[in-house]
């Protein structure tokens, strides 16, 4: 078939690496290594409103607590955390919300996708699951884990965080075929949200309120304090060259320039007048995030400017 990535869309670069060490555990994030596979994919839908610079605008409405999400070449994912508990999807224009799990068995806080699969995480439940993107029954792939959080699409594998309400966190890493999950890294400090790889580990804190790293193949002791930010911070993601987060509370969409250009934290949109902004992805074109309080999927081309 035709690629998404063919003159219409914009490619999002991947990480310079070949392979990644973490632990003990070898990642293939290059070519012919399966490619990293994080939130969202290659593409971006260029839309209709000004595309890399179009200002904010809610593209969706109607929603039970939306929460953690992720897109794709043609959609948009995210879960609903209030009654009733589902994962849903939408095309990246706000049209077509379809049903993709409804009744989840606890309560979901996460979704990533891949080719195929729609990937999510049960934060009560301590389970991960993966249903087909257009819809199905879906697969319990791990069950009794504690409090696991966000989820990484690296390969074969599925990365998660845990939050938990003690004075460790843990980045573990389960097959996406389902099976035992394991450590990677452990006894970091403070409850983990939000995580992507770059050139190393990202990872939003709770407790300490901002954005740590580890290098690939570190340990607690190699942790670096990247932003320390007021907010309650969930989700984040980047476009291989900026890490971008929801603030929950004051309610702004940040981000975090890697080359070293910026000081300080800033809002990348203009502050959404909400303590619930939390789930975000980027797809090359546009950042998507969701409010929690509202019910509302919002997004904003990457160009924007407030």
């Amino acid at each position: 078939g035709t690629s998404c990535c063919s003159s219409s869309h914009t490619r999002r670069p991947l990480p310079s690496v070949n392979s990644c060490v973490a632990g003990s555990v070898s990642v293939g994030v290059g070519p012919g290594a399966g490619g990293l596979v994080r939130s969202g994919s290659c593409c971006a839908d260029s839309g209709s409103d000004g595309g890399n610079t179009a200002p904010p605008k809610a593209i969706i409405s109607g929603q039970s607590q939306p929460y953690g999400m992720d897109t794709d070449a043609t959609h948009v994912y995210w879960v609903n955390r209030g009654s009733p508990r589902r994962v849903m999807r939408a095309l990246k224009d706000g049209t077509g919300v379809q049903v993709v799990v409804d009744n989840a068995p606890s309560v979901p806080v996460h979704v990533q996708v891949d080719a195929t699969h729609a990937y999510y995480s049960t934060y009560t439940g301590g389970g991960i699951y993966r249903v087909l993107k257009g819809g199905g029954t879906p697969q319990t792939l791990a069950t009794g884990l504690s409090n696991p959080w966000a989820l990484l699409l690296v390969g074969s594998d599925i990365y998660f965080t845990t939050f938990e309400f003690a004075a460790t966190g843990t980045i573990s890493k389960l097959p996406k075929a389902g099976g035992t999950a394991s450590p990677v890294i452990s006894s970091l400090p403070d409850r983990l949200g939000g995580l992507v790889l770059e050139d190393g580990f990202y990872w939003l804190t709770h407790a300490n309120k901002g954005i740590k790293k580890i290098p690939v193949g570190g340990t607690a002791a190699s942790i670096q304090n990247v932003f320390i930010d007021s907010g309650y911070d969930a989700f984040l993601d980047s476009d291989g060259t900026s890490v971008y987060w929801a603030s929950g509370s004051p309610g702004n969409v940040r981000r975090y320039r890697k080359d070293g250009t910026q000081t300080t934290p800033f809002d990348y949109v203009s502050n959404q007048g909400s303590t619930s902004t939390y789930g975000i992805a980027t797809d090359g074109t546009y950042v998507f995030w969701t409010n929690y309080t509202t019910g509302t999927v919002h997004r904003a081309g990457l160009g924007y400017t407030p």
